[in-house]
């Protein structure tokens, strides 16, 4: 009985574990369309991107989108307050800098929301990556 229970106790953490760990590095630390959902990784240096999938226009540093279909998104992007110089361009050294800020403020507080044992569990899985992208979670 005693080893039922910590087996389902053992199978129930890395279960949970497995899905949090997903969950960071699928749906926080993954950049994607906020139309479609389809994976980007390409900036050349213009924060106006348009989905290569599903075509949508969209800001490269906050993921808005433009409120009506004739509205061009680099009206936005002019004056969006996450891009680094207010302006249309950025190096790829912004971009980056933007994304490893949010994505650290994202991982932060989704790890506020698990117990400390599962938080301290996901850190030691993601020390490698989270030390590789400079995201800090102490």
């Amino acid at each position: 009985m005693v080893v039922q229970h910590a087996h389902r106790y053992i199978v129930l953490h890395c279960t949970q574990l497995r899905t949090c760990v997903r969950h960071i590095t699928e749906d926080l630390l993954t950049l994607k369309c906020p139309a479609c959902a389809v994976a980007f990784c390409d900036f050349d240096g213009c924060w106006a991107l348009t989905c290569t999938n599903c075509t949508s226009q969209f800001c490269a540093a906050c993921f808005a989108r433009p409120q009506t279909p004739d509205e061009d998104i680099h009206r936005h992007v002019a004056s969006c307050s996450k891009t680094p110089n207010s302006g249309v361009y950025g190096s790829l050294a912004d971009f980056n800098e933007v994304h490893r800020r949010r994505q650290q403020r994202e991982v932060r507080a989704y790890l506020e929301t698990q117990s400390k044992e599962v938080r301290a569990r996901i850190v030691r899985a993601l020390e490698l990556l989270f030390k590789e992208r400079s995201i800090t979670v102490q």
